[in-house]
């Protein structure tokens, strides 16, 4: 059964991944597929693009805070996930468009969007990390 749900799961990604639309649509992926990924063990790299504060006030779990104008001075501590699926999101989709478009200009092969950004996730009621206010207590993963 777990089999059957991680292969369902792939599928989903692949279709997300490939689009429905036109040329111009920008891969995305739903709040409830990230967070199945996420309870799976499987996730991608998550990228928060906003600022530091909006990150501490709560975020995705096992999101990394990059805010989305530091992206092309951060591509190079993101070298190992060049190939790999990386999903970014902000508040609105406005920031997270933005770092999308800088990290495919830097090569990065497989980056999407979450659909409806922290506001889609919110509403879903999925799982929020809260920070402690002093941020420079924060640590980054150790997989960067």
């Amino acid at each position: 059964m777990k089999r059957l749900t991680h292969i369902a799961l792939c599928l989903c990604l692949g279709l997300v991944l490939l689009g429905c639309g036109s040329a111009n649509t920008k891969a995305q992926i739903t709040p409830n597929a990230l967070a199945m990924q996420i309870k799976q063990g499987s996730a991608p790299l998550i990228l928060d693009v906003r600022t530091a504060e909006e990150y501490a006030e709560g975020h995705i779990p096992g999101a990394v805070n990059i805010e989305y104008r530091q992206i092309p001075d951060q591509v190079k501590a993101l070298q190992n996930f060049q190939n790999q699926t990386v999903v970014v999101y902000c508040e609105r989709g406005v920031r997270a468009g933005r770092a999308e478009t800088s990290l495919l200009e830097a090569g990065f092969t497989a980056v999407i969007q979450l659909r409806g950004d922290i506001s889609a996730w919110r509403e879903a009621d999925l799982p929020i990390e809260v920070n402690s206010p002093n941020l420079g207590d924060q640590k980054p993963p150790s997989r960067l």
